[in-house]
């Protein structure tokens, strides 16, 4: 039986990211920013989303309610 730890999983990841960038270190550099950038996208794109629905609503609801309040 053979135990696997994360630090084992953890050197072969390196291992083979470091081959990575010994064989395309442009790729691997554009990865990595695209890994790093990918959660504050993701979120600021969940973020902005429910920003806009949220001033769509209110932007309807407002207009809705001034109608209905002058009787048209």
């Amino acid at each position: 039986m053979r135990l696997v730890t994360p630090v084992t999983q953890k050197t072969r990841l390196v291992n083979l990211v470091t081959q990575r960038m010994r064989t395309a270190p442009a790729d691997q550099l554009t990865f990595r920013v695209r890994i790093g950038i990918l959660p504050f996208y993701f979120i600021g794109g969940l973020m902005t989303r429910r920003y806009l629905e949220f001033r769509r609503v209110a932007f309807y609801s407002s207009i809705f309610g001034h109608a209905s309040g002058m009787g048209i």
